[in-house]
């Protein structure tokens, strides 16, 4: 959590490369740790979100949208606005796709957010692109075992 309000800071002293940086350790530390840190996962990827729109980075924007309203609606549970929220989330993975399609990352969440429609055909397509497309240093070491390819 310290990294968090680390973040916090530095994006308050108008230093967002350095915040970006400190929510990204967050996020891939957090992944598997649950707790309180894995309930801050959706206030971290909206503020990487804010991070891409300022430094006008369409894919960044798109990207952590997609995957904080996707966990947003993990939170959720079954009802209406866990629908719409999943239903944003594809959306928003789905541009993030069109913007940068070799990479694993917005694979592995769309097949997340495909799983989590029901879509079984889609989610293992993403998964089996993701797979394909992971290199070494390109996910997060929760994301990497999540996918099964220790990279």
């Amino acid at each position: 959590m310290f990294r968090a309000q680390l973040a916090e800071l530095l994006l308050t002293l108008d230093r967002p490369a350095e915040a970006r940086a400190e929510f990204e350790r967050f996020v891939a530390d957090a992944q598997a740790a649950g707790g309180p840190p894995g309930k801050h996962l959706v206030h971290c990827h909206t503020r990487l979100m804010e991070i891409g729109r300022r430094a006008d980075d369409r894919f960044a924007e798109r990207f952590h949208k997609g995957v904080g309203l996707l966990r947003l609606s993990a939170d959720l549970g079954p009802d209406e606005s866990a629908e719409g929220a999943l239903c944003q989330a594809l959306k928003a993975l789905t541009e993030a796709k069109d913007l940068r399609p070799a990479d694993p990352r917005v694979h592995l969440y769309l097949a997340d957010a495909y799983g989590m429609t029901g879509n079984r055909r889609a989610a293992e397509v993403a998964r089996a692109v993701a797979r394909d497309r992971a290199a070494p240093g390109s996910l997060t070491p929760a994301e990497a075992a999540r996918l099964g390819t220790g990279r």
